[in-house]
């Protein structure tokens, strides 16, 4: 079993395009017989805690920006072999998407082995992503610096939810804004001050968190100035569309 499954790191894989403008293709694959932590002074192989194996993958776009991709809503089907599902899996923690917005990154992993002489594995499933090319300028007006103050980009409502200093690094403020509706739809931000004039800033942080049904993001700030008052500018996706993309992976020592 171990020769054959060595040979699957031998790839030269082929991608398969479901719509013109995407196409999903493997990277590489990485198996773990044994971890061997014990024999290793507390390392591991690969860093593996467990045997199995890993796939990265990349999601190329060539005439939109990738502008998020949700993992929990994406859908893997498993590792199939000779047209029968091989092994269960799931999608890794390790996703990211380019600078320019054209490429994602992305793992498929599973805790066990192919059982058996296995020379051959397809990875299938759904990836959930949104797509956008168009954007549309947005401004608030002046905001003080407070919290509970609101502001409203568009159709988006959001308000100051924490401003302090932060705690670590040289900045002397830090921000979050908090919305009942997600930040993926914009692409830029850009802030000014009391007097109109451009304020530098990092952006620090994201999340969400749910209850009930509802749900809630959050988008966080730091700056080097603390302005009383500073206008929110930003430029919104207009045209952002959510598409299912099917993905069927070949991983064999052939290509």
């Amino acid at each position: 079993m171990k020769k054959s499954i060595v040979s699957l790191l031998c790839v030269a894989s082929a991608g398969v395009a479901f719509a013109s403008e995407l196409e999903v293709k493997p990277l590489g694959m990485q198996v773990v017989w044994d971890p061997a932590k014990d024999a290793q002074d507390g390392f591991s192989t690969y860093n593996r805690q467990e045997s199995g194996l890993e796939v990265a993958a990349l999601l190329t776009s060539s005439d939109q920006v990738i502008v998020s991709a949700d993992m929990d809503a994406s859908t893997f089907d498993g590792f199939f072999a000779a047209g029968k599902k091989s092994l269960a899996g799931e999608f890794g923690w390790n996703k990211k998407i380019s600078k320019d917005g054209k490429h994602l990154k992305f793992t498929i992993e599973s805790k066990k082995l192919p059982a058996g002489e296995i020379s051959a594995l397809t990875a299938k499933g759904v990836l959930h992503i949104q797509l956008g090319s168009e954007k549309e300028k947005f401004s608030t007006e002046m905001i003080e610096m407070s919290p509970g103050k609101e502001g409203k980009l568009g159709e988006m409502a959001f308000e100051l939810s924490k401003l302090g200093k932060p705690s670590w690094g040289d900045a002397v403020l830090e921000i979050t804004l908090k919305s009942k509706q997600s930040f993926e739809g914009i692409a830029e931000y850009r802030f000014f001050d009391e007097n109109d004039k451009p304020v530098s800033f990092e952006e620090t942080g994201s999340g969400s968190m749910g209850f009930m049904g509802k749900k809630t993001y959050s988008k966080t700030f730091t700056f080097k100035t603390k302005p009383k008052k500073m206008r929110v500018e930003a430029d919104m996706w207009s045209d952002l569309s959510t598409v299912e993309q099917p993905f069927e992976l070949s991983l064999s020592p052939k290509g």
